[in-house]
């Protein structure tokens, strides 16, 4: 069987950089706004939800800018509390939109289900 595993000494064409990632996300936001960016697959208690990339960005804003305004400065920070979905992407997303860093708390692991 062959090694698959990466070459710890090869190039990661650093200059390649585009920029940060929440900067990439606008610019597609604006490029494609009714292309879709997230879907919650379907599950036992709810149907399927799609969003687009306009969706998610204007959210994503309107939590960056609630947080700059209840103070957060740049490079603190916060704790996104949130499953697996559509709220987690505008909460890493808002987070990174105000400047600051973000640690995800996922519920599955706070409170894990009986096994």
């Amino acid at each position: 069987m062959a090694d698959v595993r990466p070459d710890p000494t090869a190039d990661l064409h650093w200059s390649r950089y585009r920029g940060a990632i929440h900067e990439i996300f606008s610019n597609n936001a604006t490029a494609a706004p009714a292309r879709t960016c997230v879907v919650e697959t379907a599950s036992s208690t709810a149907a399927e939800r799609r969003f687009t990339y306009r969706q998610i960005n204007e959210a994503s804003n309107t939590l960056g800018h609630h947080l700059v305004n209840a103070g957060i400065q740049r490079g603190e920070v916060v704790m996104v509390y949130a499953h697996r979905g559509v709220d987690l992407v505008v909460g890493v997303m808002g987070v990174l939109k105000a400047g600051a860093t973000f640690s995800v708390i996922d519920p599955a692991y706070v409170f894990p289900t009986a096994q």
